[in-house]
């Protein structure tokens, strides 16, 4: 479950760039989700 959790992190900080993107929000939930 870490090695997931990175990667939501990692995926979060990289649509954390792009705030533009709504897969910001959707990767917030998904994260949420898996916490």
């Amino acid at each position: 479950m870490e090695a997931g959790s990175a990667t939501a992190r990692a995926v979060a900080e990289a649509a954390a760039r792009e705030d533009d993107s709504p897969l910001h929000a959707v990767v917030q939930a998904g994260a949420r989700r898996g916490t």
